[in-house]
């Protein structure tokens, strides 16, 4: 088992560009919420001045919302990357029997990282209390962070595949 580093490479790259590019702010706003999430309606108190709360709210968003938002984009993710990738690589889609298993395979992990459950799995690991994980606005960059190198243990565990 080798790695494709030219696969690797460019899967990376055209991927990171769609999960981002190509995923709209109702897809990003509801794919991994499935239960009670707080809302916080915010308003700046001046010029320099930092973002002061005024109201929270908890709202119950729809199940089906969050799985049409998770599916729709974890299908855009899967199809444009692959295609891209294959395109990039040169290589025609119907000369690659296992075409369909890249794609498969990108829908399914993305699907399942973007559901946050792995995320919070990992957080919770690291000693953070629930609130922390689910709450405090100064960790959602670590939900990102490991998102992102999930993500990117995936494809690289793809390209050892990959011929």
């Amino acid at each position: 088992m080798e790695l494709n580093v030219k696969f690797f490479i460019i899967t990376f790259i055209i991927g990171t560009f769609v999960d981002w590019v190509f995923q709209d702010q109702w897809q990003a706003a509801n794919k991994s919420f499935w239960g009670p999430r707080k809302k916080i309606t915010q308003w700046p108190v001046g010029p320099g001045f930092p973002i002061r709360a005024l109201k929270v709210e908890t709202e119950m968003p729809s199940i089906s919302n969050s799985i049409l938002a998770l599916v729709s984009h974890s299908l855009i993710y899967a199809g444009a990357t692959s295609i891209i990738t294959m395109f990039l690589m040169n290589t025609l889609i119907i000369q690659i029997p296992y075409y369909y298993l890249i794609f498969l395979y990108l829908f399914v992990t993305h699907a399942f990282i973007d559901t946050r459950i792995p995320v919070k799995w990992i957080l919770k690991l690291k000693g953070m209390t629930k609130e922390q994980i689910e709450e405090d606005p100064h960790f959602w960059f670590m939900h990102i962070g490991i998102d992102h190198r999930l993500h990117e243990l995936t494809l690289l565990a793809l390209a050892f595949f990959i011929k």
